[in-house]
């Protein structure tokens, strides 16, 4: 998988993304729960695309929401969205290779990790950008089979496919976490690994 095809796919996404979007409350607040979200803490968003997820981890009460995402346009999208709102910052990086200054109690991969060419390398980069006792979140609001075959129709050339819960936990203990809650089934896809 190319990063620039990346670059270049969801770029021509973002004008639209939003449009196309219809969140499911339920499965957001289940998502949140594993992620153990608390008021007053930091939350990185990995693959932020137009900060879909901003408004909720805002909900939970997050002290301050940092996005980022490899999309110049879906970034640019984001930022007319949630330019009055002094608790977001945004950062146009690649999430596998960037050099986080701080770090954060809570991240999120939201909808986007099947588009990681190295995803062992996005984890154990994402491991050192959270504290002690944070957690890693990579959820999907739908199932396995329905985000490939989703992929299959409209992004196979810039997209992995999901992989099964069972791997990305053993990728997760590989990065260094010490306990994993998961969750999949037809309808959504939640691993949360928690930092010791």
């Amino acid at each position: 998988m190319n990063l620039n095809d990346v670059i270049e796919f969801f770029d021509s996404c973002a004008e639209s993304w939003d449009e196309y979007l219809s969140p499911d409350i339920e499965k957001i607040n289940e998502i949140l729960a594993a992620s153990q979200i608390k008021t007053g803490e930091s939350v990185l968003d990995i693959a932020c695309g137009t900060g879909v997820m901003f408004p909720y981890y805002l909900e939970r009460g997050a002290e301050s929401v940092t996005g980022i995402d490899i999309s110049p346009k879906m970034l640019r999208k984001a930022e007319e969205k949630f330019k009055d709102n002094d608790k977001i910052r945004l950062f146009c990086a690649d999430a596998s290779a960037y050099a986080f200054k701080g770090t954060y109690d809570r991240c999120f991969v939201f909808n986007a990790f099947p588009h990681f060419d190295s995803p062992e390398v996005l984890l154990k980069n994402l491991y050192s950008a959270l504290k002690n006792g944070g957690t890693l979140t990579v959820a999907h609001d739908s199932g396995r089979s329905e985000i490939d075959k989703h992929h299959e129709n409209c992004a196979k050339d810039v997209s992995n496919g999901l992989m099964s819960e069972d791997k990305l936990e053993e990728l997760l203990y590989s990065a260094g976490f010490t306990s994993v809650y998961k969750k999949a089934n037809d309808g959504i896809y939640i691993v949360t690994g928690t930092k010791a």
